[in-house]
């Protein structure tokens, strides 16, 4: 593979490929961010795994990409460092336009043409442009639902909006009545009083992405959830009542709601 960009969706089995890699980069890309990362060639060098100084590995839920130094014979005190720069540029999209933020370490430092230069702006316009082919259709429906929010009547409950997850435990992003979703926290559901819905039905998962009117309260306690090695906010479960089964997306991507998607992205 020479200056490629090489899908990785839809696969399931572990797969590794390394090579003896020469173009000083690799990139990887996914949703609205591309993520760079660039390290020197040592030609005539030892490499390990049979002389391969890239490898990337994928087994259907991650995507790992990483350089491997030269092998080094290293005598008592003696020490050995391997560089790389990384560079990070995330795509923003409007109404009207797409733009590119950049955040970096120094994302290319001089001026002169190099392969690095011309590959990461190769990059960038393939994705900028393929923002400018990306129709949100429901951008109406989000904006009607957003202009709704600081009207809901203040009171003693929450507004949740369920999202089930096949490998993580918590229960979905829960807010106060009249704030934005970018507020709602991602919570751990305490059912010891009410179970929740989908578990109450036998049908575990069931209600996912549906939105609830939500009574209970935050115990102030933080639920640790092994798959994501994480703690999450506590919410007691007293009732819940449903608002919508298909409410308006609150997140950036649509395959969050995806129950195989190991996406957690807070909503926006």
């Amino acid at each position: 593979m020479k200056n490629e960009i090489v899908p990785c969706t839809g696969w399931s089995r572990n797969l590794l490929l390394a090579n003896d890699h020469m173009e000083k980069w690799i990139a990887y890309i996914i949703e609205d961010a591309i993520f760079l990362r660039s390290f020197d060639h040592v030609t005539g060098a030892i490499s390990p795994d049979g002389g391969c100084n890239f490898e990337t590995f994928t087994n259907g839920d991650m995507l790992e990409i990483e350089s491997l130094s030269p092998l080094a014979s290293l005598a008592p005190g003696e020490s050995v460092s391997h560089t790389e720069i990384w560079h990070l540029a995330c795509r923003t999209s409007g109404r009207e336009r797409t733009h590119l933020a950049c955040r970096t370490s120094g994302i290319l430092p001089d001026a002169k043409p190099s392969p690095l230069r011309a590959a990461l702006f190769a990059l960038l316009a393939i994705f900028a442009l393929a923002g400018c082919e990306t129709v949100e259709t429901d951008g109406p429906t989000r904006a009607a639902m957003n202009a709704a929010i600081p009207s809901e009547q203040p009171g003693d409950y929450f507004i949740g909006r369920r999202m089930y997850k096949q490998d993580y435990k918590m229960w979905g992003w829960v807010r106060e009545p009249g704030k934005p979703w970018k507020t709602a926290r991602l919570v751990m559901m305490n059912e010891q009083g009410k179970l929740a819905p989908d578990r109450e039905a036998g049908k575990l998962g069931s209600d996912n992405n549906y939105e609830y009117r939500l009574l209970g309260r935050f115990s102030g306690e933080r639920v640790y959830e092994p798959a994501s090695d994480s703690f999450y906010p506590e919410f007691v479960l007293k009732g819940s009542e449903v608002l919508s089964a298909a409410p308006a997306r609150i997140f950036s991507t649509k395959r969050q709601e995806e129950p195989a998607v190991r996406i957690l992205v807070p909503p926006i």
